[in-house]
């Protein structure tokens, strides 16, 4: 049996994919915003493979996916319908103590790459992030 060794890697650059619709019709619906939902996903270069991070009010998914044909079929199904930013790790970031009391995919994606602000919707993360030198890679 091979053992192989990995090394730990936290992927400091990160895709945030602004969704323009959502799974739950309910928001599709009634959310008064362009975007429905946020999501992240990052390259890990150590492991060679994608990380996609993901937020609802039912649960946190987190998928990997390898680099690639295969790994870019799952970005493409996680990116569907979706604008996206690219946006370094802010690790100086320290949540206030309003913004650990929500858990949703807007504050859960601006813990995670460390945006201030105190955005409840997606659009408002999106312009939060925009005012905080993420840059658009993406328009879909």
């Amino acid at each position: 049996m091979m053992l192989i060794k990995i090394e730990p890697d936290e992927p400091l650059l990160w895709y945030l994919a602004f969704h323009k619709s959502c799974a739950d019709e309910f928001y599709n619906r009634w959310l008064p915003s362009i975007y429905k939902h946020v999501s992240a996903f990052a390259w890990s270069q150590k492991c060679q493979v994608w990380i996609y991070y993901d937020q609802t009010l039912f649960g946190t998914r987190i998928a990997i996916a390898p680099a690639g044909l295969i790994g870019d079929a799952e970005i493409a199904k996680w990116t569907w319908n979706t604008d996206i930013l690219q946006m370094n790790k802010n690790n100086d970031y320290k949540p206030s103590w309003r913004n650990r009391l929500i858990f949703c995919c807007t504050s859960a994606a601006r813990r995670l790459v460390g945006v201030t602000g105190s955005a409840l919707l997606p659009d408002q993360l999106y312009s939060d992030c925009i005012a905080q030198n993420a840059k658009v890679i993406f328009n879909g």
